[in-house]
């Protein structure tokens, strides 16, 4: 994935992580994680300031992350796929899962 500068069209930051395309994209409230979703059917959580993957990855039982959206109190995750359809909610507090 690329962070882009809309004002200047620079790529600020490049992550590394997903093995598939990355589909679906949510910033916290506060803007200082990113969740993805990948077509790899993993979600992952991203520090915006260092680019580390600090949650995940997650195998979410979707085949593709369609959807992806943080609670407004940023301690939950749902997600929404296909294969496996269905809503799913995730601790956005929990550590590193392998």
């Amino acid at each position: 994935m690329k962070l882009w500068d809309i004002e200047t069209k620079e790529v600020v930051a490049k992550w590394t992580g997903h093995t598939n395309l990355v589909g679906a994209l949510c910033w916290s409230v506060g803007g200082e994680r990113v969740v993805s979703g990948s077509n790899d059917g993993t979600i992952r959580v991203w520090d915006v300031e260092s680019g580390d993957t600090v949650l995940g990855p997650i195998r979410t039982g979707h085949m593709y992350v369609d959807a992806v959206l943080y609670s407004l109190d940023t301690t939950k995750i749902a997600t929404g796929g296909y294969e496996e359809i269905a809503l799913k909610i995730w601790d956005a507090k929990a550590t590193c899962l392998p």
